[in-house]
């Protein structure tokens, strides 16, 4: 798993590092070049597609804080297509406000990327794309995923149904959703949401926040008896209907875990692995509390 950390002068500058990044550990880069107040970025892993747009502000007026990345993902590239009209493409998440980038760090492992952006001291956002380890799902695109941390700007609870979350048990209103491409129920080339709206179906939902299965291992930590913290993988159910939900794998190598007894950017040490912990938000802050992501890191 390659890992790199560094920093960048903006939105702008953080997707180019990534891109290099990318092309440096296997990707191809199908496109490169400015669009409107940012750069618009199609990479390629094998058949793997996903889309970037870097935006000064939100074209939709929704959220005009300013320094945005967008990303989809698709099933092709179209050059003569705009960034988000590529073949099947998913709608767009959004990593929110990092026009500002004080540091960044990439752990990248074969098909999946995960990118946390620290924008101010102490203050983190995510990213992600990749494809899960599968738990009965076909080949190909089936089981790739799209999606960031999305904090809905004047909220001030982790636990508003307009937040969007990595792996997300909650979400049922957020403006920029997340997404898992599946081929199911005789369905293919689905880009389905990572909600508990139970008005969609189907449906992904993962761990994080209080409706996912990880919840009471989660508020039982850290570990009263020798205060440890236990790394909980993040496993992934689709919604078949009739309250039936069934496993369709995880994330590999990142981890949901709480923070209480360590800080950003710590590092927990199990056997010959080496895992770096970062808050989803803020540490111990009324968005985020102690509920943090761990990420695999190989050097």
């Amino acid at each position: 798993m390659a890992y790199q950390t560094g920093s960048a002068s903006g939105q702008d500058d953080l997707l180019d590092k990534l891109r290099l990044f990318l092309v440096a550990n296997g990707w191809t880069t199908n496109m490169w070049q400015t669009d409107g107040d940012g750069y618009r970025l199609h990479v390629q892993k094998g058949t793997q597609y996903v889309n970037f747009r870097s935006t000064a502000t939100d074209p939709s007026g929704t959220d005009n804080t300013g320094g945005h990345i967008w990303l989809c993902g698709s099933e092709g590239y179209d050059s003569g297509e705009d960034w988000d009209a590529q073949p099947n493409a998913s709608d767009p998440s959004l990593l929110r406000d990092v026009a500002t980038v004080a540091n960044y760090y990439v752990f990248l492992d074969g098909d999946c990327c995960y990118v946390v952006v620290e924008v101010t001291v102490g203050i983190f956002r995510h990213m992600a794309f990749g494809i899960i380890e599968k738990n009965g799902l076909a080949a190909g695109q089936s089981g790739a995923f799209v999606g960031a941390v999305y904090l809905s700007p004047g909220s001030s609870s982790i636990d508003a149904t307009s937040h969007a979350l990595l792996f997300d048990s909650n979400e049922r209103g957020a403006l920029y959703r997340n997404w898992f491409r599946l081929d199911i129920d005789g369905d293919t080339g689905l880009w389905v949401r990572n909600t508990y709206n139970t008005s969609v179906s189907p449906r992904v939902i993962g761990t994080c926040r209080k409706r996912g299965m990880n919840w009471d291992l989660v508020l039982a930590q850290p570990n009263t008896f020798n205060q440890s913290t236990t790394l909980l993988p993040m496993y992934l159910m689709a919604y078949r209907g009739s309250d039936l939900y069934s496993l369709i794998g995880y994330p590999p190598n990142i981890a949901q875990c709480e923070m209480n007894n360590y800080m950003p950017g710590d590092e927990i040490v199990i056997g010959s692995d080496t895992w770096v912990i970062f808050p989803w938000y803020q540490r111990a802050s009324t968005l985020s509390a102690y509920h943090a992501y761990a990420f695999k890191k190989v050097t």
